[in-house]
């Protein structure tokens, strides 16, 4: 082999070593810098705290016990006013909720707030689950006027009246008519109780004999007169938020809903014979001053027909 051939195969020998090595070296420098990419990116683990979450469901009416609660982790930037916050290691705060009776209904993880349990020795169950300035009042109602029995403690109705009403006409001197009409008096009422169940995490439905309304004062006195004038009837409103708008006085009559009634609103009009009707009167003249009126012209019925004779002059 000549030398000159030799030269060049070390040197290819010799560039070949040095590019796997400056090719090595530049991959390990990418590599850090990726992995010092995905370091800084990582999310820090958030601060958190413990607060007071129900450990299971618990229904309205629930006598809260030391099971039915427990702490749990809670971000701190999510925690609100009024969450029951753990201090340290001490669990007096739980043991204050122990022996209170649920108002509002809680899910299982769900934080557990103050304003959703009361104390039975303050107030009795109703009169703990009213909202402030509300009372309570219950209707009589039945499969059909009840929903089928789905309406359960915690759902929104309507309360819809449906009357009969007596319309006596003393001019016209006929009959009185009877007419019918309905209207919604009550809108969007929460049900505290149906029968004496008030558990408002329930999902069966069953038929009830009544049913207990969240009202306001005023609102309680629409539905004792309601009571006295005519049928009740319940409307299932749903829960979830939209819909068309609600009319604030909205009734439906018993001719909007059968238009041929329409035509017996009254009774026809009595039209006078020909002969009866009155003559159109003559524009008095001057001839007419100082002259004495003269008799009065009588009717007289001759079987159906009709004639018209002078009275006698007066002498």
């Amino acid at each position: 082999m000549r030398p000159v051939t030799i030269i060049m195969i070390v040197a290819a020998l010799g560039i070949a070593a040095l590019t796997a090595f400056l090719a090595k070296r530049f991959l390990s420098t990418q590599t850090a810098a990726v992995q010092a990419q995905v370091v800084v990116a990582a999310p820090q683990k958030p601060q958190t705290s413990q607060i007071l979450v129900a450990a299971r469901d618990l229904a309205s009416g629930t006598v809260l016990k030391d099971a039915d609660m427990r702490w749990q982790g809670w971000p701190n930037e999510a925690i609100d006013r009024r969450f029951i916050v753990r201090a340290g290691s001490s669990d007096e705060a739980r043991q204050v909720f122990t022996g209170a009776i649920v108002r509002q209904a809680f899910l299982a993880g769900e934080p557990i707030v103050s304003a959703r349990v009361f104390r039975q020795e303050s107030a009795g169950f109703m009169a703990g689950v009213l909202s402030p300035g509300m009372v309570a009042t219950s209707l009589s109602v039945t499969t059909t006027t009840g929903v089928a029995g789905f309406v359960l403690p915690g759902d929104r109705v309507d309360v819809i009246l449906t009357a009969e009403l007596k319309i006596d006409d003393r001019e016209a001197r006929t009959a009185p008519v009877h007419r019918h009409a309905t209207e919604t008096v009550l809108r969007n009422r929460r049900v505290l109780a149906v029968d004496q169940k008030v558990d408002d995490l329930g999902t069966s439905a069953a038929t009830a004999k009544t049913v207990t309304l969240e009202l306001t004062p005023k609102e309680a006195e629409v539905l004792a007169l309601s009571t006295q004038m005519g049928q009740l009837t319940l409307a299932l409103r749903s829960l979830m938020p939209g819909g068309p708008e609600d009319e604030e006085k909205s009734f439906t009559s018993d001719l909007s809903v059968n238009t041929a009634l329409g035509s017996m609103r009254r009774p026809p009009e009595r039209t006078l014979p020909t002969s009866e009707r009155a003559a159109p009167r003559r524009a008095p003249t001057d001839d007419d001053e100082g002259a004495s009126p003269g008799p009065a012209p009588i009717k007289v019925y001759r079987g159906t027909a009709l004639s018209r004779e002078s009275a006698p002059a007066s002498r």
